[in-house]
């Protein structure tokens, strides 16, 4: 696997040269679908580890040209980056964001990992110009799954934003 390729692609795919935490897990699960969130959340950690990601709050930076790089058509990583430390601890609920604790609930409740983000995803698709968050929220509610915490926390997101 490329660690460098993983962590340009939503760089690349977005056309930026900065995502925020959020958008980088969602790319790598739900737009690229190589991994489950805490996947993506290993390979945003190992990007860090490696100076291949600069991080100011919420919002990440590539610190080498990933806007630009190719992506081979069809390409995808072999495996889960491998953590970075021998501390391999999880990330804890105040480091994750909305989406990722969404799909936890959803795992939690007896979803598959790939099978909550593909609904999460589906509804997102159909949604419109929505925030994915909004789509988390909404199957979570469906599923009778509490959600006022993290519609607050969107909320706060939002304002921010």
């Amino acid at each position: 696997m490329s660690l460098r390729r993983v962590v340009a692609a939503p760089f690349s795919r977005r056309g930026t040269d900065e995502v925020t935490r959020t958008e980088f897990i969602y790319s790598l699960t739900g737009d690229l679908g190589w991994f489950d969130p805490e996947g993506a959340e290993e390979a945003l950690k190992a990007g860090t580890k490696d100076g291949l990601l600069v991080t100011d709050g919420d919002v990440l930076r590539a610190d080498f040209d990933a806007e630009n790089m190719e992506i081979p058509q069809g390409w995808s990583p072999d495996a889960v980056p491998e953590p970075s430390s021998s501390s391999s601890s999880r990330a804890t609920d105040e480091e994750r964001g909305v989406f990722e604790r969404g799909v936890s609930r959803l795992v939690d409740s007896d979803y598959d990992k790939r099978e909550a983000v593909a609904e999460i995803n589906r509804l997102h698709a159909g949604m419109g110009d929505v925030r994915i968050e909004a789509a988390a929220l909404t199957v979570l509610k469906r599923e009778g799954l509490r959600t006022d915490d993290l519609a607050e926390e969107a909320l706060e997101e939002l304002r921010r934003d």
